[in-house]
């Protein structure tokens, strides 16, 4: 397909639409990229909060994102190590309504740096990815109070895992309700724009890239997990939701996720931990085995 076509040429830009996903699939699948933003999945279900406009400029498209603040950014150019020539068209054409550009990997990043614009590593956002097969074993002294953790979940409850199919989807999405009012989700813009994204890749489910798993106990989902195809050799986790109440469910879970439905892939990229120190804590003490680190880039 035409992108010069599909695209409006930069400076004009669009909303992202879900008659996007197969072109915007294949294009950034063709990056390999390492950045947990990267799937249309992920730029689709969080427009309504963060919204998400496309544009092309060269045969290369273009990328922005609005945040909670109202700030709009530029992801990196989907193209090959374009970045920096492409941001200077743009800057020829003049930059409107822009105010940085975020995901930029250091060495990209490094390349606007040496033009006198300001970097800012931003930790924030560093992707946690995780070797699948350590997941699933969980060996070593350092895993002995996870593996406690979901031996007390399997003593104390008969734990089945399925596959996410249309048919179980009414019962994530109450499970997504339960855990919304305990949560009290309507009190926390963060929370319930994630709501509003998790509801939204259920109910496009089937037109969406992605797979998924829930645990039932006594005849009721408690846990599930969605995921989606990063690269050739990574998966992306996009949410993963359990009843906190059921002592190990959470790292039950993880490790039945990994085992039953990620036998294909080397590593698993859980996202970031957004600078919540509770969630840090949590990502650590799974001991990634790299991270990706982001880069933010003012240019003013």
């Amino acid at each position: 397909m035409n992108i010069e076509s599909y695209f409006p040429q930069y400076p004009g830009k669009r909303e992202i639409s879900i008659n996007d996903k197969d072109l915007l699939k294949q294009k950034l699948f063709k990056l390999q990229p390492q950045i947990s933003e990267y799937t249309f999945t992920n730029l689709w279900i969080w427009r309504q909060h963060r919204p998400v406009y496309l544009s092309q400029l060269n045969k290369t498209v273009l990328i922005f994102r609005k945040n909670l603040n109202g700030q709009i950014y530029l992801l990196p150019p989907v193209g090959e190590k374009v970045s920096l020539l492409v941001f200077e068209k743009m800057r020829s054409k003049g930059i409107k309504d822009l105010n940085g550009l975020y995901g930029f990997s250091k060495e990209e990043a490094n390349k606007f740096k040496e033009k006198g614009l300001t970097v800012i590593e931003d930790r924030n956002n560093w992707d946690y990815v995780y070797s699948v097969k350590e997941l699933i074993s969980l060996e070593g002294t350092k895993y002995r109070k996870k593996r406690q953790n979901i031996h007390q979940c399997l003593s104390d409850h008969e734990c089945v895992y399925k596959p996410i199919t249309s048919q179980i989807i009414k019962e994530c999405l109450e499970l997504q309700n339960d855990w919304c009012n305990l949560r009290y989700c309507i009190s926390d813009p963060g929370l319930m724009s994630e709501d509003w994204a998790i509801k939204e890749i259920l109910t496009n489910f089937d037109k969406l890239s992605v797979f998924g798993g829930a645990i039932y106990i006594d005849g009721r989902i408690e846990a599930f997990t969605i995921a989606e195809r990063l690269n050739s050799n990574s998966a992306v986790i996009h949410f993963e939701k359990a009843n906190h109440n059921i002592r190990g469910l959470y790292q039950l879970i993880n490790q039945w996720f990994c085992k039953h439905s990620l036998q294909d892939y080397e590593y698993v990229n859980r996202e970031q931990d957004l600078g919540i120190q509770g969630l840090r804590r949590a990502k650590q003490e799974y001991y990634p085995h790299h991270m990706v680190e982001k880069c933010t880039i003012k240019i003013s």
